[in-house]
């Protein structure tokens, strides 16, 4: 009886953090680890990042039309552009876009997960830290300040749009239906 009810006690726990980690594995979030050195103007350049165990490469996206929003938690109209780009992605995904959120200047990245978690965004974002942000920058002849910034690659990886300041869903509409 004793161990039944000792049972009845930890089951609940144990499923309970089985079911917290299964929502994190839901989120795409990750670091960006190295970048290529040779960064060129209108290009965004090669960087890599780890997503479920394996090493993945921005060059393997060419070929598709990328959205990437560079973005921070601390600015609302970033808050309420990353809504806009998750429904975006969710009705275009199947079409060729990728939409991809880079996260700069957050004090404490590691929070990012439950930040995507409560607003439940499914887009692949990856933390940039300062030398990588810099390589942005050169990459799109643009300081990425004031946030939000995206920009939309074409499938062959050049940048075809510079967008400074907040956008909403029909307005990235219309700018990325031109690329498909």
């Amino acid at each position: 009886m004793k161990k039944l009810l000792i049972l009845i006690l930890i089951i609940p726990s144990i499923l309970n953090i089985q079911c917290q980690s299964s929502k994190k594995d839901s989120v795409k979030f990750s670091y960006i680890e190295s970048m290529s050195n040779d960064i060129t103007p209108n290009y965004i350049p090669d960087f890599t990042y780890e997503l479920n165990g394996y090493t993945k490469y921005f060059s393997e996206l060419t070929g598709k039309v990328i959205l990437i929003n560079f973005w921070n938690t601390k600015t609302a109209e970033s808050q309420k552009e990353v809504q806009e780009l998750n429904k975006l992605y969710n009705e275009y995904k199947s079409k060729g876009i990728e939409v991809i959120g880079i996260c700069i200047s957050e004090e404490n990245p590691e929070y990012i997960p439950d930040y995507l978690e409560n607003y439940k965004i499914n887009y692949l974002i990856l933390y940039a830290n300062e030398n990588h942000k810099k390589g942005f920058e050169y990459s799109i002849s643009s300081n990425l300040y004031p946030l939000p910034i995206s920009v939309i690659v074409d499938r062959g990886g050049k940048i075809r749009e510079l967008i400074i300041g907040k956008r909403n869903y029909s307005e990235f509409k219309n700018l990325i239906e031109k690329y498909l």
